[in-house]
């Protein structure tokens, strides 16, 4: 509770509670802002931007290339080109592969042995190129990834749980022991992981919770949940559509 306070008086959009992993709260503040909190509410550090600190300035170059959401979009677009750089590089390494050999280095440097070389690198890495590349354009771009996956669901499961929360009949300010009591009654086995406030007045409070099952850090188990406690939705990830998982 400590930590929801503190995280709501710094007008934070959401925090992540801390874990054996990582023993301290992160509060996101917006706009690349952040803040880190002890478990009793105590602010550690703060930030203004991406750019102060090296944890969230590796992220946004890992998922977003500095570049916001045009440049999440086209890490969607690399990988697809990756995929597609290492398919054809197959085709034109077939009719040398008798010719193969697994090697750190060139033989010689010149330019038909750094060829061959990097053909035959290429295959050694080319499954992994191809499951990163792959997997990380259908997690980029959604409707990739739900053409890719929807022949594993009926469509209509998909879209049920997918359909947004109904929004509160009240606007009451979030009672926080009442929601997490909620949370905690609908899934007696979840860990509260991340508290995300509304972005709107009248929208509800979202809480994501792991259970046993998932093996993400944070889970993928939510409760969309109105100020007074009332549960709008709850959706359990191990039993989400095939396809959605």
């Amino acid at each position: 509770m400590a930590i929801i306070a503190e995280a709501a008086k710094l007008g934070a959009r959401n925090v992540t509670l801390p874990s054996p992993e990582f023993g301290v709260a992160q509060a996101g503040l917006g706009e690349g802002a952040g803040a880190y909190l002890a478990h009793d509410g105590t602010l550690l550090a703060r930030w203004g931007n991406t750019w102060e600190r090296p944890e969230p300035f590796l992220y946004d170059l890992q998922h977003h290339l500095l570049m916001g959401e045009p440049g999440e979009l086209l890490t969607g677009w690399l990988g697809i080109a990756a995929a597609a750089f290492t398919v054809t590089g197959l085709i034109l390494w077939w009719p040398t592969r008798r010719t193969f050999r697994l090697r750190a280095l060139p033989p010689r440097m010149t330019r038909p042995a750094v060829v061959r070389h990097h053909r035959d690198i290429g295959v050694v890495l080319a499954l992994p190129i191809l499951l990163a590349g792959l997997t990380g354009a259908m997690m980029v771009l959604k409707p990739l990834g739900a053409a890719v996956f929807a022949p594993l669901s009926p469509s209509g499961e998909v879209a049920a749980w997918q359909a947004k929360p109904a929004l509160p009949t009240n606007t009451v300010a979030p009672d926080w022991p009442k929601l997490l009591a909620a949370a905690h009654a609908r899934f007696p086995d979840g860990e509260t992981r991340m508290i995300v406030w509304p972005r709107a007045p009248g929208e509800p409070v979202t809480i994501r919770m792991r259970r046993p099952q998932e093996w993400h850090p944070n889970g993928r188990t939510t409760l969309n949940l109105a100020g007074d406690g009332t549960v709008l939705m709850a959706r359990d990830a191990p039993a989400a559509p095939l396809a959605v998982r």
